[in-house]
């Protein structure tokens, strides 16, 4: 079998995986504790030893390159990269130096299949042994999982999750969290942009940057975080 290089995807194939937080409670409404998990992150070390590198990419934003209005350039990296020693400082500006006295955590998984599973299982073991912190991973039903994280308020302080797209448009990956979706995390400047960037149909200049200041928004105030643009395709034979 050959790769055709004209091939059609179903958007849903594109997903993002990120964690998600409480940020409305401790331990993450501290910026700072948010901030150390998002550098504790080995990204590219997951990526290549756990996805492989034919299924994602490392993540650094919720928008994959080559969607509208992603970064392509790379300037979101610099607040969500792994780089342990930085993690480090923001734990212990957060008051847990060497995740001394940090609450052992439960990271809960939706119905994650095997390999899934391993993946944020790596995640965690990535942000445990920079932090030094004690992280369960704990794989639930996909109705307990949502129930509980669409109860408000939230009943997850720190979960694991994907959200593939829905249509070709960032108002659908933005908008999921927006303060009103399903995420406990809020930003009144995140959700005007999204909002209004949503509804713009005669300035599609103004239209793109609005959506690139709100990710900007979102990922430096670490709303979630990004782990891996995941992608599947399908093989035909060359005769198809």
């Amino acid at each position: 079998p050959v790769l055709s290089e004209n091939y059609l995807r179903h958007p849903g194939d594109f997903r993002t995986d990120y964690l998600l937080f409480d940020t409305f409670n401790p331990p993450f409404n501290d910026l700072n504790v948010r901030k150390a998990f998002a550098y504790a992150v080995d990204r590219e070390a997951i990526v290549k030893n756990v996805y492989g590198e034919i299924r994602a990419m490392p993540a650094h934003a919720m928008l994959m390159p080559g969607f509208p209005d992603a970064d392509t350039t790379g300037e979101l990296s610099e607040y969500q990269t792994y780089n342990c020693d930085k993690a480090k400082e923001h734990l212990a500006e957060a008051g847990f130096p060497d995740g001394e006295g940090f609450p052992a955590l439960e990271m809960w998984m939706r119905n994650e299949s095997a390999a899934m599973a391993s993946v944020y299982q790596a995640v965690a073991a990535s942000v445990s042994q920079c932090l030094g912190i004690s992280i369960e991973a704990s794989n639930k039903d996909q109705k307990v999982y949502m129930d509980a994280l669409n109860a408000k308020p939230t009943q997850i302080t720190f979960g694991a999750i994907s959200y593939g797209m829905d249509f070709v448009d960032p108002s659908n990956m933005l908008g999921i969290w927006v303060s009103t979706g399903r995420h406990s995390w809020k930003s009144e400047e995140f959700d005007k942009l999204v909002i209004e960037a949503g509804a713009i149909v005669d300035d599609l200049e103004k239209r793109s940057q609005m959506f690139k200041d709100a990710e900007r928004i979102l990922v430096d105030d670490v709303g979630g975080v990004f782990i891996a643009h995941r992608w599947q395709g399908d093989l035909f034979q060359s005769y198809v």
